[in-house]
């Protein structure tokens, strides 16, 4: 088991405006974002928004799933950072 940096990448690309598009994301089951609206967090159509959450722990999978709380889910992009391991090196 590993521990990773997940970068979630969002951008709405339709015309959508605040409030159109809402929804919760679960990582490892975990959730870590509610009703989260591209639209509202960008601020404009267009934008990205990068959500980054450190500490998931993971084996051989890491499970991202995304619930509709009004219209439907977008993800644009997912970039996983291994984290180095934590340990302490004693050379006494």
């Amino acid at each position: 088991e590993m521990t990773y940096t997940v970068k979630l990448y969002f951008a709405e690309l339709e015309s959508k405006n605040p409030g159109d598009r809402v929804f919760n994301v679960y990582i490892q089951d975990s959730r870590v974002l509610e009703n989260f609206d591209i639209c509202a967090e960008a601020g404009k159509k267009d934008k990205e928004v990068v959500k980054t959450f450190t500490g998931v722990r993971a084996g051989n999978e890491i499970k991202i799933n995304m619930i509709p709380v009004k219209g439907n889910t977008i993800l644009s992009g997912i970039e996983l950072i291994g984290e180095p391991s934590k340990f302490t090196w004693n050379d006494k």
